[in-house]
């Protein structure tokens, strides 16, 4: 093969590369960097009774008697952690549901849901805590997104004022 067939197939590489790199950013593209307007983040420990939505600012938990709510608002720097965390992670990438061995479940079951919003795209995930996922890279990229945003929630001082949830499931 001639030299400038081996860089026309360079070139090519490098320019499909780029493309991908480019629709990436493009999933991710946010209007409001500073105040991150745009990205709205709900996460539903089902199996926990914790319920968090950054679209109203509130964090619910489920007793046997009662849900008792509070208004939890997240800082700027917070969004921004948990927006960095999710483009890391390229979770547009992270199939709808984790289940072990690709296998299914009748939602709602004990799962967490984890839904994101990014401008005008909505990403929404079910993870069955209770199940091994085969992808193991698919598994470590859910986790930190997971890890990241109930860190955030669960060391938030409202949050931990609140009583443990006394819901048993069977």
């Amino acid at each position: 093969m001639g030299h400038l067939n081996k860089l026309t197939i360079l070139i090519s590489l490098i320019s499909c590369q780029n493309h991908k790199s480019l629709d990436n950013d493009k999933l991710y593209r946010l209007t409001d960097t500073i105040n991150y307007t745009d990205f709205q983040v709900i996460f539903d420990g089902n199996s926990k009774g914790n319920y968090y939505s950054s679209i109203d600012s509130s964090f619910s938990r489920k007793y046997r008697d009662e849900d008792k709510s509070i208004k939890l608002i997240l800082t700027n720097e917070e969004k921004r952690k948990i927006y960095e965390t999710i483009k890391k992670a390229d979770i547009f990438s992270i199939p709808d549901t984790l289940i072990e061995g690709g296998g299914s479940c009748t939602l709602p079951c004990f799962s967490t849901r984890i839904i994101i919003t990014i401008g005008q795209k909505k990403k929404i995930i079910y993870y069955s805590g209770f199940s091994e996922i085969k992808d193991k890279d698919i598994e470590r990229r859910f986790k930190i997104i997971k890890m990241t945003i109930s860190d955030i929630i669960f060391n938030k001082d409202e949050v931990k004022k609140m009583p443990k949830s006394n819901m048993r499931y069977m």
